[in-house]
């Protein structure tokens, strides 16, 4: 059988393709038969993640956003993996501190706010939620970063809109969607897979075709049917065919 489609499944994971954020995706590819038996993409760590400082502010100074340490209980923490990543990964997100309001009861231990020497854990981790007998709600939204400068000192704060995208790989964004609301935004963002490992999935698309096109020059058979009409149905290694590719909507429709 070498006509038809078939698919590849995967868990895609950002990190492993360098990226600064974690993202975790199960991942659906549809492609030609004959395309599909070329398919390679690495289920594995093939990169160092990037560490969130790459996309995070510069912390030169006092932000309104910023929580002052005097004003906190703060707990060092050891290494902190994000759920359902193996322990055993090098790389992980890292809690630098568990941190509190210094009056608030609840949580017992704190709120975690990550270090930024490593990745960001997936921005849909709900590891860090209360418990059913905790209902104080976070002191940051989605998750927090501390921060070291010496001239401001030791701060913590949230995540900025503008961090998340950027941590994710997006250029830019729709005013449309900055205008939403900071919840529903970080709601949105938590499925969308990072750029690094949307690539390396774009890029094994791109190998599969490039081989699947060295086959069908070595056997003609390949390259058309008893008709001459071509049997190779090339997504990304050859001229776009318009019959094959749904356009976009635009903002009018």
């Amino acid at each position: 059988m070498g006509h038809g489609w078939a698919t590849q499944s995967m868990v895609l994971r950002n990190t492993h393709h360098g990226g600064p954020i974690e993202t975790d995706h199960n991942l659906l590819v549809l492609l030609p038969t004959r395309a599909c038996r070329h398919w390679q993409l690495a289920a594995t760590r093939v990169a160092t993640p990037a560490p969130m400082s790459t996309e995070i502010d510069d912390n030169i100074d006092w932000y309104d956003d910023c929580l002052w340490s005097i004003n906190l209980s703060i707990t060092k923490s050891k290494y902190v993996p994000a759920a359902g990543i193996p322990n055993t990964d090098a790389y992980l997100a890292r809690v630098d501190r568990w941190v509190k309001p210094r009056t608030a009861a609840t949580p017992r231990v704190g709120w975690p706010a990550f270090d930024t020497s490593r990745p960001a854990l997936p921005i849909s981790n709900r590891q860090f939620q209360p418990r059913q007998n905790e209902q104080a709600q976070s002191i940051f939204r989605p998750f927090g970063v501390w921060l070291h400068h010496p001239r401001s000192g030791l701060q913590c704060r949230s995540v900025r809109p503008h961090e998340l995208t950027q941590l994710i790989g997006l250029d830019d964004v729709h005013p449309m969607f900055e205008a939403l609301p900071y919840e529903d935004q970080v709601e949105v963002l938590a499925k969308v897979p990072g750029k690094l490992g949307l690539a390396a999935v774009f890029f094994a698309v791109l190998r599969a075709e490039i081989r699947t096109a060295k086959s069908a020059m070595i056997n003609p058979r390949l390259r058309s049917g008893a008709s001459g009409e071509a049997r190779l149905r090339l997504l990304l290694s050859t001229t776009i065919d318009e019959t094959l590719v749904l356009p976009l909507p635009t903002e009018q429709q």
